[in-house]
């Protein structure tokens, strides 16, 4: 059984009822388990139903609300309005592929293909959102494509329906695209989940006689009286076979042959089906597959319980043994996955796949469940087929089924499919095993070991080298760590059953202490024993020296470990030799000879050295760990005591990759074994269970009163009540605890001054914005404004008479209307120079697919009149500026038809008296390619408005209405003209006069590459990286466990890269905010940003810390005072402007929390393209949140910047965020000395090697 032409099963994964993985699935196939059941409480609370014997049965899963969001990057709020049919599909994906053994790192921008079949259920409409972002998340289209963008894929990526058989025929398209090379790996398969139940008279009247009086599919029985149902998600993975044995991947199984055909007319109706058609298609597989029918040992029936789909699905099958000739009676048993958890819709094919390729795996022929007595109609005497009436062994060296499945639309697919070849090799056997695991908590890292420790209770012959080999190369490392040595199961078992808390990151480099003496060699021996790699380089090593004695070959061990951490990605920052170990390093540096070596490890092995000089160095690597091997080291004892050591012994040798993995350091295992060892089937990690779930309202009450019920639930207290409604409403939750943290929850900046206004509003001057540090909680929130209160709170929770200095008005009606101080800025420099574009704000996006055009055009010139800024334009009036509003939008979308078209062209000044202030081209590329090219005037807009406009053409496109808002800019500018007078305006004041006192004169050195010239232009250029996911992971981490946000610690990290490049203890910051108060300015589109000013002192005794405490407050006072506008500051601290530069700062930093819509829409795609290279400041760093990624840009003014100075800036901001995270105790003066010494990883040992006399 060669099969190099074939296709090879190389992962499987699903979620079945009653069944949260195969281990569960297979065992209820083996006892032929009924999963069918009642509807579940839990599930009736999830939906509002309270009777269950309303409802039909059917087979549920467990658990549709659950979902571990943070794992694939989504927020809460995205989880909830994901549809639960992705959520489950992006999980069981990520099972699929580990059980292959691929990790994303691996498959990244690989030509892996994704194909789904997806139900469509009614979690849409118990959203209750018909915004295009709900929809998004809901359009089953987009389920492959979620999939393919967490990996980062670049194979096909698409979702099929052929109704019943559309995952099996997802199967079958995967085979294609691998046959034609169209795809190197694929996933195949399908999900269907439904929300709300049927009720029993709702079957009756839509179930066209298909549905089973006892919701039960008795296949092939003479009971059969239809189909049950169920739901649930099944996936493969697919790989040609030879790449398959050629990569050492473990298959399951392998597809010999497949076939699909529609029944085209052959019946009486278009869903009745055909057997005829049915021979057909399962002729043509069958000759595909090359082998011997007569050796189909199993059919995995389609089986839906009809008593006319059963009796011509068997005579399709009896057919086509009689075209071969195959009459042996009673050799091919007949089974049907159905019969145990019903017809799971759009997952069913690949149910039947799994439980057909799991029988062969297993050598076992699972039951039909319910069978008693044959369908009547069928001819069951001298059959080659029979029914399966219990778990038989199958033991035969070739093992083959077939797997059919038929559409309800007529298209039938039939595949034939067969055990993997017997490997003739045994699997290798290391003497030491060591075996990591890594979670995104504690508690999800206590599962995953429990789940190891099952595993082995379960796979007691397991090999524990293919186990190891397995999970090390198979997995993807998260922040929380364990790791075990072991030398049997045994051993192994019992470490998983101790208390496991998982470390996270403690060091950030590390240093090997040798002294050449015989115990440190003989651990590096047994080191050498177990350590593939290491094993190999020695190999390597003594082959190149092979005229050596003894003692010289023995030193070789020292340089096959160097070698051995460079290949595995291990940076092992030096070498301290002592006594003997001064000649090691010269050894390891290529300055001696092995021969040289060993004379001067015997010269040297009684000399002294310098304890106060090592003592000193040791003391001095606060964040590094120090390795010494053997029990006699002179150096471990006198570093007893020291916070970070490691003494490695030959009785437990691989304790040195246990630390450093649990230490956080990245180590290749595949490097670490050097060879493909055989991979075998190990647990999936354990997703952590997060309830993502919108409320529903209940049958007997109303929607407010049952959200008023969940309130009152939660809390008696009335305060506690109204800041848990502030939690849900800003967090875009649909619970929290009372205890639950805000920055942890994922609070940012936004949602922190919204909860904080609100509570102003409503309790007075009771909390600040950065009581929040202190007070994070709902609990703690409620009992300081309680503490802090002068009034009262009434029964509702609400102090009484609170005047909000945020509520707007509507403005008269009038022919011209005052401007805001940040438009009379724009205005100003917009009209110095009228052919600028420094003010423009072009965006530019490729749209690939269907686009209707018409829908297109309507949706901008609808905006165009909903949005009162689209129709303003700007005029002087006795020596003012003002705005004016026309009646009806003068704007229309330009449409061309240009390949070559360069979209920058476009880029002009705008008329800011005659508008309009848009300007929207749609540009035809080719068959399904366009450009669309947008521009507004900063005058009239900012980040939040392209934000607004873009959720608006969202669901215009789609068809739904879009309200105009119920206040406009014109609202805003009146209110701002008189909040300027107010009293809580001044105090804002009187905050920035004592904030900015002592640095009016404030002079910044960046280190500039040219002189800076005397007048300011905008020319920019942009420099961009991205911090992966595990990084950004590990950045959210800490930022929830130091309660700040994501924004302020990386703040925090440039306040440090600036205090390096400045030489300076204070820095200044600019950061711009979006000036915006209430929920109904965030619906007008119009300028309101601002710039804060952050300054922050930098004492190199502080640790960071302290220093991150000290930005944290600062920030918050800063946006408690946000109302000062930047050039009232400037005019109000008499700062004195300068040509070639900005006042207070030359660096701006803005990590973009606005809440900008992912372009999706059915059938297009959208690449976003940047347009805007003008530098306003000197550098603006910029980051955003791209799915699992943080991607930064540096925007640099390149009249004083070379390119290579900024990217050097970035990479030290990259530097200093891992420092940090490795070690966020240490003090200032030290955090950064490395990037700003610009070690590389490949440092040779000669510049960090210490030898003492």
């Amino acid at each position: 059984m060669l099969y190099q032409d074939k296709i090879a099963v190389i992962g499987m994964g699903g979620v079945f009822p009653g069944a949260d993985g195969l281990e569960e699935f297979q065992t209820q196939l083996e006892k032929g388990v009924d999963c069918i059941r009642p509807i579940p409480r839990t599930r009736l609370d999830l939906v509002g139903l309270h009777d269950p014997s309303l409802y039909v049965e059917r087979g549920y899963i467990d658990d549709i609300a659950s979902f571990d969001h943070e794992f694939f990057g989504y927020s809460k709020g995205e989880a909830v309005l994901l549809n639960p049919s992705h959520r489950i599909a992006l999980q069981t994906a990520v099972h699929t592929m580990e059980y292959a053994g691929y990790t994303r790192k691996k498959l990244r921008d690989s030509n892996t293909g994704v194909i789904l079949a997806v139900g469509n259920n009614s979690y849409l409409q118990t959203l209750g959102d018909t915004s295009g972002a709900a929809y998004n998340a809901n359009e089953a289209g987009m389920a492959a494509a979620r999939i393919s963008d967490f990996y980062k894929l670049r194979g096909k990526s698409y979702t099929l329906d052929t109704t019943c058989s559309s995952s099996l025929m997802a199967i079958h398209q995967g085979v294609m695209e691998l046959e034609s090379g169209e795809c190197d790996l694929i996933l195949c398969g399908g999900v269907n989940i439904q929300i709300e139940p049927y009720t029993k008279k709702e079957f009756e009247n839509t179930s066209f006689g298909i549905i089973a009086d006892s919701y039960r599919s008795k296949s092939f029985d003479s009971q059969a009286s239809g189909t049950g149902v169920g739901e649930g998600c099944a996936m493969v993975l697919l790989k040609r076979m030879e790449d398959a044995v050629r990569d050492g991947d473990h298959i399951y199984g392998v597809i010999l042959g497949s076939a699909a055909n529609h029944n085209g007319g052959r019946c009486n109706s278009l869903i009745a089906p055909s057997s005829s058609a049915q021979t057909e298609c399962i002729i043509r597989a069958w000759e595909r597959s090359g082998i011997d029918p007569a050796k189909i040992g199993m059919a995995e029936a389609h089986g839906t319980g009809t008593k006319i789909g059963d009796p011509i699905e068997m005579k399709g099958l009896q057919d086509a043994f009689a075209h071969f000739g195959v009459m042996k009676e009673h050799s091919c048993a007949l089974t049907a996955v159905k019969s145990n958890i019903g017809h799971l819709g759009m997952a069913a094919g690949a149910a039947s796949f799994i439980k057909a390729l799991i029988a062969i795996y297993a050598e076992k022929k699972y039951p039909l469940v319910h069978f008693k007595q044959g369908n009547p109609q069928i001819a069951w005497e001298h059959s080659v087929v029979y029914p399966c009436r219990q778990t038989e062994k199958w033991n035969d060296a070739e093992r083959y089924a077939c797997v059919n499945s038929l559409g309800l639309c007529g298209t039938n697919v039939h595949m034939v499919i067969g055990n993997a070849p017997e490997k003739l090799e045994k699997p290798k056997h290391l003497t030491e095993n060591i075996l990591k695991l890594s979670a995104s908590s504690p508690e999800t890292l206590r599962d995953y070991a429990a789940a190891y420790a099952g595993f082995i209770d379960t796979h007691p012959d397991i090999c524990p080298t293919s186990l190891a080999f397995s999970a090390n190369t198979g997995r993807d490392d998260a922040n929380f760590r364990t790791a075990f040595s072991f030398r049997d199961l045994e051993q192994l078992r019992k470490k998983l059953s101790e208390d496991i808390g998982g470390s996270k990151t403690s060091f950030s480099q590390f240093y090997l202490l040798v002294d050449g003496s015989v115990s440190e060699m003989t651990v590096l021996e047994h080191l050498a024993a177990c350590v593939p790699q290491m094993a190999h380089q020695f190999d390597l090593l003594k082959k190149a020296h092979s005229s050596l004695t003894p003692d010289g070959t023995q030193l070789l061990l020292y340089t096959a470990l160097v070698n051995s951490f460079k290949v595995m990605g291990l940076n092992c920052r030096g070498i301290v030799g002592i006594r003997g170990g001064q000649a090691i390093v010269n050894l390891i540096n290529g300055k001696i000879t092995p021969e040289q070596a060993a004379d001067g490890v015997r010269d040297m092995s009684k000399s002294d050295f310098d304890r106060e000089k090592f003592m000193a160095f040791a003391e001095k690597k606060t964040d590094a760990l120090l390795i010494g091997f053997g029990k006699d080291s002179e150096m471990m004892r006198l570093l007893e005591g020291h916070e970070r050591i490691l003494q490695v012994t030959q009785d437990d040798p691989l304790l040195l990759f246990e630390t450093l993995y649990c230490g956080g350091l990245y180590i290749d295992w595949d490097a670490f074994y050097h060879e493909k060892l055989e991979r075998t089937s190990v647990p999936a990690y354990p997703f952590a269970k997060k309830k993502c779930w919108q409320y529903v309202k209940a049958e007997t009450v109303q929607s407010a009163s049952l959200a008023e019920a969940e309130v009152m639930q939660k809390s008696k207290d009335p305060v506690e009540q109204y800041v848990y409604r502030l939690f849900i409403e800003n967090l875009k939750l649909d619970d929290v605890g009372l205890e639950d943290d805000f920055f942890e929850l994922g609070g940012n900046s936004i949602m922190s001054l919204k909860i904080i206004q609100k509570l102003k509003e409503r309790y007075g001057d009771t909390i600040e914005l950065d009581d929040l540090y202190e007070y994070a909680t709902i609990r703690e929130i409620a009992e300081l404004i309680k503490e802090q209160s002068d009034v009262s709170v009434q029964a509702d929770g609400k102090a009484p008479s609170v005047n909000d200095p945020y509520q707007m008005k509507k403005a008269p009606d009038m022919e011209y209307y005052p401007v805001s101080d940040a438009q009379k800025r724009m205005w100003i420099m917009t009209m110095t120079n009228s052919s600028d574009t420094a003010y423009n704000m072009p965006a530019c996006m490729e749209i690939n697919g269907k686009l209707d055009v018409k829908r297109f055009v309507d949706a901008f010139e609808r905006i165009a009149q909903i949005h009162e800024s689209f129709r303003t334009t700007f005029h002087q009036v006795e020596g003012s500026v003002l705005q004016k509003i026309e009646d009806s939008a003068h704007f229309k979308v330009e449409l061309l038809d240009d390949p070559e078209l360069d979209v920058r062209t476009l880029i002009r000044p705008f008329d800011l008296e005659h508008g309009p202030l848009m300007r929207v081209v749609l540009i035809r590329r080719g068959q399904d390619r366009y450009t669309a090219f947008l521009d507004i005037h900063h005058i009239i807009g900012d980040g939040t408005s392209m934000g607004i406009m873009l959720r608006d053409f969202l669901d215009l496109y789609q068809g739904h209405e879009v309200k105009e808002p119920p206040y406009n800019y014109r609202d805003f500018t009146l209110w701002q003209n008189e909040f300027k007078q107010s009293a809580f305006k001044l105090k804002q004041d009187d905050y920035w006069r004592e904030e900015l006192r002592d640095i009016v004169n404030f002079e910044s050195t960046l280190p500039l590459d040219f002189d800076r010239p005397k007048v300011r232009t905008n020319e920019g250029d942009l420099y961009e990286m991205v911090f992966d996911a595990e990084f950004t992971r590990r950045l959210k981490q800490f930022a929830g466990d130091q309660k700040c946000t994501l924004n302020i610690l990386l703040l925090s990290a440039l306040f440090l890269v600036l205090g390096r490049c400045n030489h300076q203890d204070t820095v200044v910051i600019g950061m711009p905010i979006s000036g915006r108060h209430g929920d109904d300015q965030h619906r007008i589109i119009g300028m309101f940003v601002n710039m804060l000013i952050i300054k922050i002192h930098l004492d190199p005794d502080m640790s960071y810390l302290q220093m991150l405490d000290s930005l944290k407050r600062k920030a918050f006072r800063a946006y408690e005072n946000q109302d000062s506008q930047f050039n009232d500051v400037t005019e109000m601290m008499e700062f004195e402007r300068e040509a070639n530069k900005n006042p207070f700062f030359d660096l701006v930093f803005a990590l973009q929390e606005i809440d900008i819509p992912r372009l999706e829409l059915p059938e297009l795609t959208f690449t976003s393209q940047n347009l805007d290279m003008s530098s306003k400041f000197d550098l603006v760093c910029t980051a955003y949140g791209m799915g699992d990624e943080i991607r930064l840009s540096m925007r640099y003014w390149i009249r004083i910047f070379k390119e290579e100075t900024v990217k050097q800036i970035m990479q030290d901001f990259r530097e200093i965020l891992g420092e940090i995270l490795d070690s966020p105790d240490r003090k200032l003066s030290v955090i950064g000395m490395r990037s700003m010494e610009k070690l590389q990883k490949d440092t040779t040992f000669d510049e960090i090697n210490f030898s003492f006399d």
